[in-house]
């Protein structure tokens, strides 16, 4: 390694290596490879880009670069940018911090217009599912009524149809009586008619008895006259009951087939319903990890300003002195960095002095999205 001795490598190496664990893992690796693009990098690109990097340089394989790694990269040129660097250089080259803050804020943006969106189809989806949910009641209401009827319907056919086959029983009655006083009538006839002779009592006496007979006979017809009339309304009124039964039971079977409709339509809702709470489901866990994907590239983005812009000296924490020095260069005035400082700072002490810690910085900067510093170019 003829460029870099192993102080300069050592410190490089706890640079890069922003949370102190003693090894560089993939996203402290896409955070440094972004600062070195200077634009707005693709983050699969750059994500995709530090994990091939990892696959060259990493010989346990453990998924991290550990020192004596890094070391061997940097002498095959694994690193870019550290190959050709030459051996009087003391700290990284100068990083701009609005780019950085630029890059990041501009993915957030998007993140969070998606995360919008996906919130607005959530509300409507619920609102779709409500909707199916009160539709389906309304249709399980609906065919609840129309069994209902249709029970209420189907009891009362049944006193009809008692009653329907009582009148029958009553017109077959009726029409024996009918048949039997016309058979005793021709019977009568079939006797002839008895000539009179006033001149012979018993002449007189036959006529007498003859007209007895026949007053009989004008009584017996006037009463198969009446049970005729009685036999055609018993028939038109067993007529009319059946066309009721008949209706009562074509009623019954319409409101059944209305049941029937009403219940697939409520199980074909309670289907679409399923449909929905689970795409909202979805839809849920995507909001949720877009929004935790974008927490994580704040927080990544605000470790990288921190350890590699404003925290020069590697001690975990900058003074309003530090913060001043680093952030007057890109056009900040005094008040906003005092401002930007108060409002990161969580432990002032008594005599007003203000210290951050890269805890701080990192909770300030997802919290107000380091707009201050995004507005200058």
């Amino acid at each position: 390694m003829p460029n870099y001795s192993p102080d300069q490598l050592r410190k490089i190496f706890e640079r890069l290596d922003a949370d102190g664990s003693g090894l560089i893992d993939v996203y402290e690796l896409q955070s440094i490879i972004e600062v070195c693009l200077r634009g707005l990098p693709d983050h699969a690109e750059t994500h995709a880009a530090a994990l091939r990097l990892i696959d060259e340089v990493d010989e346990n394989h453990d998924g991290h670069v550990n020192y004596e790694e890094f070391c061997v990269g940097v002498a095959g040129g694994k690193f870019p940018g550290m190959s050709a660097a030459p051996a009087a250089a003391q700290a990284p080259p100068p990083v701009d911090v609005n780019v950085i803050v630029a890059a990041v804020e501009a993915d957030a943006e998007r993140k969070c217009r998606v995360a919008e969106d996906a919130r607005a189809v959530e509300r409507n989806e619920r609102l779709i599912v409500q909707e199916l949910e009160r539709r389906k009641q309304e249709l399980d209401a609906e065919a609840a009524r129309a069994a209902a009827e249709a029970a209420r319907e189907e009891r009362a056919a049944a006193p009809l149809e008692a009653a329907a086959a009582s009148e029958h029983e009553k017109l077959r009655h009726h029409e024996q009586r009918l048949t039997e006083t016309q058979r005793e009538l021709r019977k009568t006839f079939s006797a002839g008619m008895v000539p009179i002779d006033i001149n012979n009592p018993n002449s007189l006496t036959a006529a007498y008895y003859q007209m007895d007979r026949e007053a009989e006979l004008s009584e017996l017809r006037d009463e198969i006259d009446a049970e005729k009339e009685e036999v055609e309304h018993e028939k038109q009124l067993v007529a009319e009951r059946d066309a009721a039964v008949q209706a009562e039971h074509a009623e019954a079977h319409r409101l059944r087939a209305i049941s029937d409709h009403a219940q697939a339509d409520a199980e074909a809702a309670q289907r679409l319903v399923d449909r929905e709470r689970r795409l909202l489901e979805s839809q849920h866990r995507i909001v949720v990890a877009n929004e935790a994907e974008a927490l994580q590239a704040q927080q990544r983005a605000a470790t990288v300003v921190f350890s590699k812009v404003l925290d020069r000296s590697g001690s975990g924490s900058i003074t309003l002195s530090q913060l001043h020095h680093a952030l007057c260069d890109f056009g900040h005035s005094e008040a906003e960095i005092e401002t930007l400082s108060h409002s990161l700072d969580s432990r002032c002490s008594a005599d007003g002095a203000v210290t951050i810690s890269l805890e701080d910085f990192k909770q300030g900067y997802v919290r107000c999205s380091y707009a201050s510093l995004g507005g200058h170019s």
